[in-house]
């Protein structure tokens, strides 16, 4: 018979977990918040980061199933110590978040075009910090090969806005020509 007070523990674990990966990936309700790679959030994250292996490091686990969620919830953590720092040394690739992001809000998203021209005006709004926060501040300590990857990080944004672009009036049917002006100047 399952422990009800594990199952909720498990299930709050996991709630948790997902709250924090979705913070530092800028999605679910922190779409229109990307994770800005400074010193200071990094260090954020990785508290947040420790606190939840500790977490989960000290979660009871009294069946076999309670053992393989708790190894996936520690590798799961664990890969994210990872991704925080990669920013650092591949800071192009919030560029290529953003693109994926843009094309995601107007090619396919299936949420009402208001809410997802919200999101993009919001996430639009982060462009100025995430370049001088996100991007400027590692480019002086780059390998020549990791400015290369900011570059086509960059390039591949560019290219995604340039094929998004001539999909803004259909991709936000319904909403104002007033906010859909809004829209384009994202690419500018």
């Amino acid at each position: 018979m399952r422990n009800l007070k594990d199952v909720r523990t498990f299930r709050i674990m996991d709630k948790d977990i997902a709250e924090f990966a979705q913070k530092i990936n800028g999605s679910g309700r922190y779409e229109t918040i990307p994770f800005i790679p400074t010193t200071a959030n990094q260090q954020i994250a990785h508290g947040e980061l420790n606190a939840l292996l500790a977490q989960v490091n000290n979660l009871a686990c009294e069946s076999p199933v309670y053992d393989v969620l708790k190894g996936h919830f520690l590798d799961f953590l664990e890969s994210n110590h990872q991704r925080i720092e990669d920013y650092k040394e591949n800071p192009g690739r919030l560029f290529q978040f953003f693109g994926g992001k843009l094309y995601g809000l107007c090619c396919a998203d299936y949420r009402p075009a208001e809410q997802r021209a919200e999101v993009l005006r919001e996430r639009i709004k982060t462009v100025p910090q995430l370049w001088a926060d996100g991007l400027l501040p590692y480019l002086e300590n780059l390998e020549p090969d990791k400015l290369k990857g900011v570059l086509n990080g960059l390039k591949q944004a560019h290219r995604t806005a340039e094929y998004t672009m001539p999909k803004i009036d259909n991709a936000f049917q319904g909403i104002p020509e007033s906010q859909k002006r809004d829209i384009p100047n994202v690419f500018e």
